[in-house]
């Protein structure tokens, strides 16, 4: 028998996943750890390591598994249903409340967001970005600021298209980009410029 202090939550979604990995003696985030997804055969079929909230977002279960969505007639699964993750973001934020919660929403979103192009992401799912937007305001009031989240709600409020708060939050950040947030250069100056003009 194996005996473990971590609780692991995953909301698996035809289209989309998240995992999120708590101490349970505490409640608290687990950040950092390595979480792996496998098939049937113990075959890994995917990899990622949890962020500061201990969430991580994955492929859906039709990636996953390699089963086509709609193709229930021949052993598929139907269309995902929409607003999946979205309903696990709302109950989850509702269950911690207060600005633990609005973090949370604000976290799984930020993590939803890495499945998706820029403005794709709130034209695609059922999202608030001024929700999303107070969650990151109580983030760093609850935790501090960081580079990593100064990046991330700054590619959030553009793909929003909310100007003014992606001009702000490049006036904090300068120069000092994430590349783990941004991948390329590239996007974080195209941003910049949209945000300046």
């Amino acid at each position: 028998m194996n005996v473990t202090d971590l609780g692991l939550l995953a909301k698996v979604g035809n289209a989309s996943s998240l995992i999120w990995l708590v101490r349970l003696s505490s409640g608290t985030p687990v950040a950092g750890a390595a979480v792996s997804i496998r098939d049937l055969e113990g075959r890994v079929r995917f990899s990622g390591t949890t962020g500061p909230d201990g969430v991580v977002a994955a492929p859906g279960a039709a990636r996953l598994l390699g089963v086509r969505p709609g193709n229930a007639a021949q052993g598929g699964d139907p269309e995902p249903g929409e607003g999946d993750w979205e309903d696990f973001a709302e109950r989850s934020a509702e269950r911690l409340a207060g600005r633990e919660g609005s973090v949370v929403y604000s976290h799984i979103a930020w993590q939803i967001s890495k499945l998706h192009r820029g403005h794709e992401f709130f034209e695609q799912n059922r999202v608030s970005w001024p929700r999303i937007k107070h969650g990151f305001i109580d983030r760093e009031a609850l935790y501090g600021a960081s580079r990593r989240n100064l990046n991330a709600f700054c590619l959030l409020a553009g793909s929003a298209a909310d100007r003014p708060t992606t001009r702000d939050l490049f006036a904090r950040i300068g120069g000092d980009w994430d590349p783990g947030v941004w991948r390329e250069r590239k996007y974080f100056d195209d941003y910049r410029k949209w945000a300046a003009e």
